[in-house]
């Protein structure tokens, strides 16, 4: 699911592309931490970032899915 909203974000203003990229990157840190400590924070930021992003396309006039 990250992977497609980063990809339908590569066309999208730059504000919204940043924050799909920012969602991807924090996706994959959680990824790389499972069973690890810092796994309760990644999927933290995770959740950071995916509602920073919600804000994002709200902000730039889209509408959620759903």
């Amino acid at each position: 699911m990250i992977q497609e909203i980063t990809d339908a974000s590569a066309t999208a203003d730059a504000p919204v592309a940043d924050a799909a990229t920012a969602l991807a990157r924090a996706y994959e840190k959680a990824v790389a931490s499972h069973g690890s400590a810092g796994e309760p924070d990644a999927v933290a930021a995770v959740s950071a970032a995916a509602a920073d992003m919600s804000q994002v396309c709200a902000d730039s006039g889209l509408d959620a899915a759903g």
